[in-house]
């Protein structure tokens, strides 16, 4: 019951927003004569789950028509072995940007290696940062980094600046 009423909330959602921006001519016309195999290529290789499929079937089903799964499906099979690769998995990694789970069965395993590898450089990227900022400069210490630091030299004290 849960799962018909989410498809119906997404269908309205779709629906409404197509209507609010303008672009109902444009999805018209991608759902009467689009080329599937094409836009599941396309997706497949930006990393879009297989379940993006759906989302176009709601939207065509407006416009009394249907998606050609088959082909869709083979464009985006052939585009998700294009997108998980280990390089693409990195790349996601050091952007600290959520894994969606597209990749699939063998494809994933390289992709995954990747994906950690990016996000332990993220992470040590992070940490570097931190550190520097925690060691800071009197200017980064504001006016009373520069007051303790007067105080030292008056005092013969070597300040943070010559540290």
């Amino acid at each position: 019951m849960e799962q018909s009423f989410n498809r119906v909330l997404l269908f309205v959602a779709v629906t409404v927003s197509l209507v609010l921006c303008g672009c109902t001519s444009h999805a018209k016309k991608k759902c009467m004569n689009g080329d599937w195999k094409a836009i599941g290529l396309s997706e497949g290789k930006k990393g879009y789950h297989l379940n993006r499929i759906d989302e176009h079937n709601m939207v065509c089903k407006v416009y009394d028509t249907s998606v050609n799964i088959q082909e869709y499906e083979r464009g985006w099979w052939q585009g998700i072995h294009k997108y998980c690769v280990p390089s693409n998995g990195y790349i996601l990694g050091t952007r600290v940007k959520p894994y969606n789970e597209a990749c699939i069965g063998n494809l994933a395993e390289g992709f995954i290696v990747g994906y950690q590898e990016g996000l332990e450089t993220a992470l040590r990227e992070i940490s570097w940062k931190y550190r520097k900022e925690k060691e800071g400069s009197p200017q980064k210490n504001g006016k009373a980094g520069q007051i303790a630091d007067e105080k030292k030299s008056l005092k013969g004290e070597t300040s943070n600046q010559e540290k």
